[in-house]
C-alpha cells in the first residue's frame, strides 16, 4: 500500500550538497512527500520539537552527535516515529548497534539508479506501519474485551496482551505479559479448563478457528462468562501460539438464563399469558392453556377471546376491556369470569390485564389464573356461614328453654331443620352419672332405630367410651369397632360429641366415612352450645336451691338474734342490777365471780348475734386501702404500732365495715395468743390476688387448722370460739376463700385469696 496523504521526512546529513540532491529525487519519485533538510543533529531536534514529521532519515556519521545518538534524543520527543539509518559508512557493527537501538529501517548509500524508489518504498512502509500500529492499537483500546496471544505450552502463558485487560480480568496487563499470570492456570475458571483446552488442541488439529464460552475467574476471585475466538498460528521460531480475542458476556448470559427461565416459567405454570389484540383477537397464547382449558397452545390464535367467556359475564368483561383500551390512564381491574373450556364446561379464572396499547406490542396482555377451587370454597363458605347464622338464632332459642328436656326437643329439631344427617339423637345421663338415657331422636332416627338404646359401663358401647373419655368421636365406620352396642346398627359413620358430665350427642350416616372436616366442626360447635345451656340450667337449679336454703338459715338466724336479743338480754340484765344492788347491802367474795360470769355472757350474746349476722350476703362494696384500715384496726384492739409491720399497700373492693371487723377479730387473735409481745405482719399474696396476716406466736397445729373456724371451738381460757367463724363467715359473704397455715416465723398465718384488687 502506498501513502497517499501528504508526510512530511526530515533528512538530517551534514553534506548539503548530497541533502539536496536525495530531498529532490525524494519529492521527484513521491508527490506527497515534503522533505525538510537539517545538516545538524542539534537543529533537527529543535525543528521535531516545533514540528511532527511522519519519518526521521538520518546519516550515522556526523560532526555533533552520530545517527544513532540523535535516535536516542528524537524517541525522548516522539517514540513511535519511524528512523531510518541511511548511511555511507556500511558495517555489520553499525547495522546491529541500529537494530538493536531500534531504528526503523537501515539503508546504506550507493551511487545505484534504483536507490531512490527503494528509499522512497522503505520510507512509505515504515510510515504504514506505523499507521497500522496506531490503528490497532486503537482498536484494541476501544475493544468491548481484550486480545491475546499465548504460548501453546504448560499453563499457556501470555506473549501479549492488549484491550481491556484489567476491567476484564482484573489483573494489570503487565502482569499477564511478564508472565506472572496465565491463561490457562490463573483466569479460565478450574471447572471449565479441561474442557477449554480440549476446545483449543482440536482446532489446533485442524487448523480452524474455535469459539468457546467458559467462566473466567478474575483476581477478586469472581466469576464472569466470556466469549473467545481464536486461532493457533505459529511463531519466528515455530512454536505454536494461541492468539485471539476475548469478551465479557456475562451480562448476556444472565439474560439468556433469565429467558430460559421464564420460559420454563411459561411452560409449566397453572397461570396462562394470553395477548389480546385491540378487536379482541388472540395473538399469543401461553403453553399452560392446556392447565386450565385443555386447549392446545396456540390453537385458538386469531379468535375472538370474548367467544369463550359465559354468556353472563362477556358484557362486564367486555366492558372492561373496552375501557382499558380507549382510556389508557384508566387501572385495568383484576376480572373474575367463566371462560369455556374443550368440554363444553366453564372453569372460574381471575384475569389481570396490563395495557400496551402506546407500547410497539399494542392491546393486553392479560394473565389468566384457575379460580374454581377458590369460588368452590367461597360457595362453601357462605354456605357455612349461613348455617353458623342459622344455628346462632337457634341458640338464642335454646337460652330461653326452662329445663333439660325442652333444651333436647329445641336442639335436635334445630340440627335436623339445618344440617344434613340421616340421624341424631340424644342421651343424658341420670343423677348418678351411670347411665346414658335416650331423651330425644330425630324422624329420620327413629326409622332407623326404632328403640334408642340405653348406655352404661356395663354395656359395651362407643357412645359410654366418649362420654367417659369427655372426648368427640368421629366414626369413619361403626362395622370395624368391636365396641359397638348393636353389631347389627344400620348406622356406619358416626359423631359423637360429649355433653361434659350432661350426656352425649350422636350423629348418625348410614355411608361409612359419611363426614368432612366441617361437619364435625359444626357438630362440636353445636354441642358446646348444648352444654352451655345445660350448665346454665343446672346452675340456676343449684342457685334456687341455695337460695331456698339461705332463706331458711336466714329466718333460723333471725329467731335465733330475736331469742338472744331479747329473750336473754332482759334476764342478763336483771342479773347485773341485782349484782349491783347485792354489792351495796354486803360484801362477799361470791360476787366477783357472779360479775365475771354476767361478764361473759354478755361477751357470749354479743358474739353470737355477730355470728348470725356476718352470714348475710354484701351488697354494697366500695374502694377500701388496707394500710389504712389495718392502722385503724390496730388502734382499736390497741396493738403497739411497732409490733405492726404492713407490707402492702393495695386497694380492695370490699364492705368497709365488715372487713374491718375481720382484720380486727384476726389482730385481736394474734394478741389473744401471742401475748402482748407478739408482732404481726400484713402483705400481699404472691401467687393470687389477697393478703395475708401473720404473727410470730405459738401458732396453729396442722390437725386444728380447719376446725379453728368452727363456732364454739377456742383454744383459750375465757374464749367465745366465734372470732374466727364470724371471720370465715364475713370473708364467704364476699365470695372470697381463707385458710390457716403456718408463718415463716412459726405463728400463724391467715391468707384471704380471690379478692378484687382495685
Amino acid at each position: 500500500m502506498s501513502v497517499s496523504r501528504r508526510v512530511r521526512i526530515l533528512h538530517v546529513d551534514d553534506d548539503p550538497a548530497f541533502l539536496e540532491t536525495i530531498s529532490a529525487a525524494l519529492a521527484a519519485e513521491r508527490e506527497a512527500f515534503e522533505v525538510v533538510t537539517e545538516t545538524s543533529a542539534r537543529a533537527a531536534l529543535d525543528v521535531l520539537e516545533e514540528t511532527p514529521v511522519d519519518c526521521v532519515l538520518s546519516d550515522y556519521e556526523m560532526p555533533e552527535m552520530d545517527g544513532l545518538t540523535l535516535l536516542e534524543a528524537v524517541r525522548e520527543i516522539d517514540p513511535g516515529v519511524p528512523f531510518i539509518l541511511f548511511t555511507g559508512k556500511g558495517t555489520e557493527a553499525i547495522a546491529s548497534r541500529a537494530i538493536s537501538a531500534g531504528v526503523t529501517d537501515y539503508l546504506q548509500k550507493e551511487a545505484e539508479a534504483d536507490q531512490i524508489p527503494l528509499l522512497a518504498n522503505r520510507i512509505e512502509n515504515a510510515i504504514e506501519q506505523r499507521e497500522h500500529a496506531r490503528q490497532f492499537e486503537s482498536l484494541v483500546a476501544n475493544l468491548p474485551g481484550m486480545v491475546y496471544q499465548v504460548r501453546l505450552e504448560e499453563g499457556w502463558p501470555f506473549e501479549y496482551v492488549g484491550g481491556e485487560v484489567e476491567a476484564l480480568t482484573g489483573y494489570p496487563a503487565e502482569r499477564l505479559a511478564s508472565g506472572d499470570v496465565s491463561l490457562g492456570r490463573d483466569i479460565i475458571h478450574p471447572d471449565d479448563r479441561e474442557r477449554v483446552m480440549d476446545v483449543v488442541r482440536a482446532h489446533h488439529e485442524s487448523g480452524d478457528s474455535f469459539e468457546v464460552t467458559y467462566r473466567m475467574r478474575t483476581k477478586s476471585g469472581d466469576t464472569r462468562h466470556v466469549w473467545e475466538r481464536g486461532r493457533t498460528v505459529a511463531a519466528a521460531d515455530g512454536t505454536p501460539l494461541v492468539e485471539g480475542f476475548i469478551t465479557d458476556v456475562t451480562d448476556r448470559r444472565e439474560r439468556e438464563r433469565e429467558l430460559e427461565r421464564f420460559e420454563t416459567f411459561l411452560e409449566n405454570s397453572s397461570d396462562v399469558i394470553v395477548h389480546i389484540g385491540s378487536d379482541g383477537q388472540m395473538r399469543y397464547q401461553s403453553p399452560g392453556t392446556e392447565f386450565i382449558f385443555d386447549h392446545e397452545p396456540g390453537r385458538n390464535l386469531g379468535k375472538n377471546v370474548f367467544d369463550f367467556v359465559h354468556p353472563e359475564d362477556r358484557e362486564r368483561v367486555l366492558a372492561e376491556f373496552v375501557s382499558a383500551i380507549d382510556s389508557p390512564e384508566t387501572q385495568f381491574e383484576t376480572v373474575e369470569m367463566r371462560l369455556e373450556a374443550t368440554d363444553g364446561e366453564y372453569v372460574w379464572v381471575e384475569a389481570a390485564g396490563v395495557d400496551q396499547t402506546d407500547t410497539d406490542i399494542g392491546g393486553v396482555i392479560v394473565s389468566l389464573r384457575d379460580i374454581s377451587e377458590r369460588k368452590a370454597h367461597e360457595r362453601e363458605l357462605m354456605r357455612y356461614g349461613q348455617t353458623l347464622e342459622a344455628l346462632q338464632s337457634t341458640t338464642r332459642e335454646l337460652l330461653t328453654a326452662a329445663d333439660r328436656e325442652e333444651v333436647a326437643e329445641l336442639a335436635l329439631a334445630s340440627i335436623e331443620d339445618i344440617l344434613d344427617f340421616d340421624t341424631v339423637g340424644m342421651w343424658f345421663a341420670d343423677e348418678e352419672r351411670t347411665v346414658l338415657e335416650p331423651v330425644a331422636i330425630s324422624e329420620s332416627g327413629e326409622r332407623l332405630v326404632s328403640e334408642p338404646p340405653v348406655y352404661s359401663e356395663a354395656s359395651q358401647s362407643l357412645s359410654w367410651e366418649a362420654y367417659e373419655s369427655g372426648s368427640l368421636w368421629v366414626v369413619e365406620d361403626t362395622h370395624e369397632h368391636d365396641q359397638r352396642y348393636n353389631t347389627e346398627t344400620p348406622i356406619r359413620g358416626e359423631i359423637i360429641a360429649p355433653l361434659d358430665e350432661h350426656g352425649v350427642l350422636n350423629v348418625g350416616a348410614r355411608a361409612r366415612d359419611a363426614f368432612d372436616e366441617r361437619d364435625v366442626t359444626l357438630v362440636e360447635l353445636w354441642a358446646g352450645s348444648v352444654t352451655a345451656v345445660l350448665d346454665r340450667i343446672e346452675r340456676e337449679h343449684e342457685l334456687r336451691e341455695r337460695e331456698t336454703e339461705l332463706t331458711r338459715e336466714r329466718d333460723r338466724l333471725d329467731e335465733f338474734a330475736s331469742v338472744v336479743s331479747h329473750d336473754l338480754r332482759n334476764p342478763l340484765n336483771v342479773a347485773t342490777g341485782r349484782l349491783e344492788l347485792a354489792r351495796a347491802e354486803c360484801e362477799s367474795e361470791h360476787l366477783e365471780s357472779v360479775e365475771t360470769a354476767l361478764d361473759r355472757m354478755e361477751q357470749l350474746i354479743g358474739d353470737s348475734l355477730a355470728l348470725a349476722r356476718q352470714g348475710e350476703a354484701v351488697v354494697e362494696t366500695s374502694s377500701v386501702a388496707l394500710p389504712d384500715l389495718v392502722s385503724d384496726c390496730a388502734d382499736t384492739v390497741e396493738l403497739d404500732p411497732a409490733a405492726l409491720d404492713v407490707r402492702t399497700d393495695i386497694a380492695v373492693r370490699a364492705d368497709a365495715n365488715r372487713l374491718a371487723q375481720v382484720m380486727e377479730n384476726l389482730l385481736r387473735n394474734a394478741v389473744d395468743h401471742g401475748g402482748e409481745n407478739v408482732h404481726v405482719t400484713v402483705g400481699d399474696l404472691s401467687a393470687a390476688a389477697g393478703f395475708y396476716v401473720a404473727d410470730d406466736g405459738p401458732g396453729v397445729p396442722e390437725d386444728q387448722r380447719e376446725r379453728i373456724f368452727e363456732s364454739g371451738y377456742t383454744r383459750t381460757d375465757g374464749g367465745t370460739g366465734l372470732g374466727l367463724a364470724i371471720v370465715r363467715q364475713i370473708v364467704e359473704a364476699h365470695g372470697w376463700d381463707i385458710r390457716a397455715t403456718e408463718a415463716d416465723t412459726g405463728g400463724a398465718r391467715f391468707e384471704i385469696s380471690g379478692v378484687e384488687i382495685v
